[in-house]
């Protein structure tokens, strides 16, 4: 099936250049077409690679998956690719009583700074019950793909002393408890199955 796909995709790709169109052939690299063929693609293809996202990082299973098969698709292309994340808490990932919060700055900051040498750009896919489960989340995510060398432990110490002034320090102590909950007692112990994550 990878060969199939990416066959016409490169086909597409090729004809484009043949017919001296300036443009580029974006796809993703999903389950089931996932892997990188066994054939050259031309350049101007553009890929995004499907991968668990942050909550592979306390699951060095997951992590190393991920890892080879977006490192590969970034030498295959000679170019970056781009992310699609499924840091989220639904599609699969539900647990009884729903309101758990899925507040993991840190697991988001050392996925994306990790992954940085092969990307380009990620969508973090990241449904919830509660959208103030993900504030943290997103603001880190963003910091952390604006500048990869950000001070993340200085950026959540800003952030606990604006945000709960001189309950900072126990309020950080709670986030990173909620986090070491989640990140290593959830999602760490996710496993990648043909129809996505599965905790």
């Amino acid at each position: 099936e990878t060969d199939l796909i990416w066959g016409a995709v490169s086909n597409l790709a090729t004809r484009l250049t043949a017919e001296g169109l300036n443009g580029v052939i974006s796809m993703m690299a999903y389950n089931g077409y996932g892997d990188v063929p066994d054939f050259a693609l031309p350049p101007n293809i553009e890929v995004m690679v499907a991968t668990m996202g942050p909550w592979s990082v306390h699951n060095a299973q997951s992590l190393a998956k991920d890892d080879r098969m977006v490192s590969a698709w970034a030498k295959t292309l000679g170019h970056t690719v781009r992310l699609w994340n499924y840091p989220c808490k639904l599609l699969g990932m539900d647990v009884k009583g729903k309101d758990v919060p899925q507040t993991c700055p840190r697991a988001w900051a050392k996925f994306y700074e990790h992954s940085a040498p092969w990307i380009n750009g990620a969508f973090a896919e990241s449904e919830t019950d509660r959208w103030f489960y993900n504030y943290l989340n997103y603001y880190v995510f963003a910091k952390v793909c604006w500048d990869n060398d950000v001070d993340v432990d200085a950026l959540l110490d800003e952030h606990y002393r604006l945000m709960f002034g001189a309950a900072a320090k126990e309020m950080s102590e709670i986030y990173e408890t909620l986090e070491d909950c989640w990140a290593k007692g959830v999602v760490g112990n996710s496993i990648n199955t043909p129809m996505g994550p599965v905790v």
